[in-house]
């Protein structure tokens, strides 16, 4: 058999295996949606004109609550004023915090104020915040002190008229 004829048909196969075993792992914990292509997910379902369109279709048909793919990765949408209110008031703890970001999450491993998340990031801003307060954050006499000095710059660099 030629090279290309054999690598070709390895694609296909794999191509094959992959449409095979993203059906049988259908998750059982996310709501209804339509069905998304290995790796693509459902993009090639959305309309290119506008998303709001395709998630009222989609809204129609699978309800207020649904699964999208956008490629890989599963977003559960909410539609309607009464669906997101009840996710952000009546239940604000379960969707409450940060989604982890995938490049960073390995080098930070959940620590820092901007990536942390739950109860390490109350303690976090808790502590960076008094932090800052004893070092002069929010007070009057600091703030008047950078204008001082911003003033003076001004000054010192109207003197030397652009001159190095």
């Amino acid at each position: 058999m030629e090279p290309s004829a054999l690598l070709f048909l390895a694609f296909l196969a794999g191509l094959l295996l992959l449409l095979v075993r993203s059906h049988q792992k259908t998750p059982g914990h996310f709501p209804p949606g339509p069905r998304p292509l290995p790796i693509l997910g459902n993009l090639l379902q959305m309309d290119r004109g506008g998303l709001l369109n395709s998630f009222m279709q989609l809204r129609e048909k699978y309800g207020d609550v649904f699964t999208v793919h956008l490629g890989p990765r599963p977003v559960v949408m909410l539609c309607g004023t009464e669906t997101i209110k009840e996710a952000l008031v009546d239940q604000a703890d379960a969707f409450s915090g940060r989604g982890t970001v995938a490049v960073i999450e390995p080098i930070v491993q959940g620590y820092g104020v901007i990536f942390a998340n739950g109860e390490r990031w109350k303690a976090l801003r808790r502590f960076s915040l008094a932090t800052m307060r004893d070092f002069g954050m929010g007070k009057r006499s600091v703030e008047e002190r950078i204008k001082k000095e911003a003033q003076c710059l001004v000054e010192e660099l109207r003197k030397s008229q652009g001159e190095f």
